[in-house]
């Protein structure tokens, strides 16, 4: 899990660099509905992959999920203070939070 975090923005970016990657990205922290996860494909909830996240590991749709030169396009793009979208687009909102597994 790598997470970079300027002033007020972060992106987190969770997974198997060898198999899919997760992003979670935003531009304000402290507002929920400002959250974003790029997107790798259609979200089908029957068709899920295992992510690392951090020291925890949850399934997530595999549409959710990105290849590593799209999660690279997506990090320089972050760091430019510009937005790339994921190859099928981006989820938006407060909603997107709930992908990220609670550390206890």
């Amino acid at each position: 899990m790598v997470i970079v975090v300027d002033r007020g923005r972060q992106i987190d970016v969770c997974g198997d660099a060898k198999r899919r990657l997760i992003v979670f990205r935003t531009e304000d922290v402290t507002d929920d509905e400002r959250w974003e996860l790029p997107l790798g494909g259609p979200v089908d909830a029957s068709d899920v992959i295992e992510i690392a996240m951090g020291n925890v590991s949850a399934p997530v749709a595999r549409g959710f999920t990105l290849n590593v030169e799209s999660v690279l396009k997506i990090v320089e793009a972050f760091l430019a203070k510009k937005r790339v979208d994921g190859v099928a687009g981006t989820w938006r909102g407060g909603e997107v939070l709930t992908v990220r597994p609670s550390l206890p």
